[in-house]
């Protein structure tokens, strides 16, 4: 089908315009695995680098990916919200934080408590 391309604003005949559209879009498969191992890793990766930023040290018994899936569906000690971890297409959310009891220690699992983050934010205003 050949034709010629020009604005449709310049058309003098409307019938004779066609608009492409493309292929259908086709999501991509999603394994929400996968996603949620990737923000765990992240998750630990982000405490790692605000530790050596702040030049605290990485113990040996340091926060790990099966701590903080561990702490999913039990209660915030702070406020009594559920620890809660969503997908939506591909993307996670969740309201879990590792707060360390001690700021001037690492989040090694003998200095933190979970929390969820509203109560971290709040309780942060308070120190």
């Amino acid at each position: 089908m050949g034709g010629v391309v020009c604005a449709a604003t310049r058309s003098t005949d409307l019938s004779k315009i066609f608009f492409y559209v493309g292929p259908p879009l086709v999501e991509k498969e999603v394994n929400e695995d996968d996603v949620l191992e990737r923000y765990l890793e992240l998750k630990v990766h982000n405490y790692k680098m605000q530790d050596l930023k702040a030049g605290r040290p990485i113990a040996d018994n340091y926060v790990t990916k099966p701590w903080l899936f561990d702490q999913f569906g039990k209660t915030c000690p702070g406020c009594g919200d559920c620890f809660r971890v969503e997908l939506h297409k591909g993307k996670v959310e969740g309201n879990l934080t590792a707060d360390r009891i001690d700021c001037d220690e690492g989040h090694h699992l003998n200095n933190m408590v979970p929390l969820c983050v509203t109560y971290n934010q709040r309780k942060s205003c308070w120190d």
